[in-house]
């Protein structure tokens, strides 16, 4: 039952991250952050070819998937659909859903929308995309307020992103 409740906070208020997806022996993205990496490499021996960096463009095809998955996620929580949201994510997210009890899953969020109300993306802003992960600033608005929710009954959470071949999916949202 605690971990049900956790992953209902993972997607009510939100705090889960990990991207991982048996393609990335990483244990989680790349930072995105300027500044965030450091380098030990001299600028005689740099690579000739830089990295990407993750200020360039993102495709907007990314940006739509990134927004969809978003609200397909939130979505999946507001219906209690365990099989929904499992389909929409990955890495760690993905793993701690596989585990969850469906009908523990179902009244956690009918528990959730009994307290606030549905879940509605708002806003999906600031997408950053780095080879294959992402992340963007996400803001969900609640129905009636509930401790946890900013005065515009909205919550704003960061969200970390891992695409599949061609599909986008969430790997975690986090506040």
């Amino acid at each position: 039952m605690r971990k049900i409740i956790a992953i209902g906070a993972v997607l009510g208020v939100m705090a889960l991250a990990g991207c991982t997806d048996g393609e990335n022996t990483s244990s989680s993205p790349p930072s995105t952050t300027s500044g965030a990496a450091s380098s030990s490499v001299s600028p005689a021996s740099a690579p000739a070819t830089p990295a990407p960096s993750p200020t360039e463009a993102v495709d907007p095809a990314a940006e739509d998937q990134i927004t969809a998955v978003t609200g397909r996620a939130i979505e999946a929580f507001n219906s209690g659909s365990l099989r929904d949201l499992q389909d929409v994510s990955c890495g760690a997210l993905r793993s701690d859903l596989a585990a969850a009890d469906a009908e523990a899953f179902a009244a956690e969020a009918r528990s959730e929308i009994a307290r606030r109300g549905r879940g509605v993306v708002a806003r999906v802003s600031d997408i950053t995309v780095l080879n294959e992960f992402g992340s963007a600033a996400v803001t969900v608005r609640y129905e009636r307020r509930a401790e946890g929710l900013d005065a515009a009954n909205e919550v704003h959470l960061s969200g970390v992103y891992q695409r599949t071949g061609d599909t986008w999916r969430i790997c975690g949202l986090s506040s």
